[in-house]
């Protein structure tokens, strides 16, 4: 459940420092809106684990704060990316 955000993730981050690079304004737009959508569809499937996370454990210890370190790593990710 975990493997496609992470891939998706790490692949964001490394073409979004890339598209520094890029010298063709339309090339690098591409891949800035790329990483946008991914960064979106990473986002979405993380908040979706925790969703499963509160509905399916009620009695695991640090819940809350897993739940928050989760919605803290997007919010990190989105102005890393």
């Amino acid at each position: 459940q975990a493997l496609g955000p992470i891939v998706a993730t790490n692949c964001y981050i490394v073409a979004s420092w890339a598209a520094l690079f890029l010298g063709d304004a339309c090339v690098r737009n591409t891949v800035i809106t790329a990483t946008f959508v991914a960064y979106a569809w990473a986002s979405e499937r993380m908040i979706q684990w925790v969703k499963d996370f509160l509905r399916e454990s009620q009695d695991v210890p640090c819940r809350k704060t897993r739940v928050a370190s989760v919605i803290l790593l997007i919010v990190v990710f989105g102005i890393y990316g």
